[in-house]
């Protein structure tokens, strides 16, 4: 649109043009003389016109009839069955990812649940098999001190042994030698007898 839109009176108002200079210079006598007639290089300058070309609208009446051709309509039917195939396809794949993604996260789920369950299990497992380490360390101590015990005691018997039979040889040592004195008392004694 112009920049400018004029207020217009009537049809013939002419108020929003500038009146033309008078030329005081004295016309050409070949411009009255002009044997083609009327050439309108006198009149003011108003504007300019743009008018269309004519293959702009042979182009789109063109494609307008094209368009409205059996053929045309037959073959853009056909394209738009096609992409509504493809349409629904592609949304078909997406619900079927989508489901997938749905149980992959459920499987992820379970698989976490276990997991912490182990972890649970693990360490309980770990304190027990801490606890089992004490006792063992702790019996393995008491193992020792009564090993060292069992010696000293094995030891002690083997000394109570060696004495008690150190205490039969005296005693044995001593019947003999009691057995001895009386048997040369009985002697003694049968001499004494036979002399009488």
């Amino acid at each position: 649109p112009p920049p400018f839109v004029p207020a217009l009176k009537s049809d013939d108002d002419t108020s929003n043009f500038d009146e033309p200079e008078k030329n005081l210079r004295a016309v050409p006598p070949s411009r009255h003389l002009n044997a083609a007639g009327f050439s309108g290089e006198d009149l003011p300058f108003v504007g300019f016109s743009y008018i269309k070309a004519l293959g702009a609208f042979t182009k789109s009446e063109s494609i307008l009839s094209g368009l409205d051709s059996p053929a045309k309509t037959s073959s853009m039917e056909k394209k738009l069955i096609l992409k509504s195939k493809e349409l629904q396809d592609t949304q078909d794949k997406c619900h079927k990812m989508e489901q997938e993604m749905t149980r992959l996260h459920r499987r992820v789920s379970e698989v976490e649940a276990v997991l912490s369950q182990k972890e649970v299990e693990l360490k309980a497992s770990e304190t027990q098999r801490s606890l089992l380490e004490q006792d063992l360390a702790t019996y393995i101590t008491e193992c020792s001190s009564l090993k060292r015990s069992l010696e000293q005691a094995r030891m002690e018997v083997s000394q109570e042994d060696d004495k008690a039979l150190q205490l039969l040889h005296d005693i044995r040592e001593q019947s003999r030698k009691l057995q001895d004195i009386k048997e040369q008392a009985n002697f003694q004694l049968s001499v004494l007898l036979h002399f009488q």
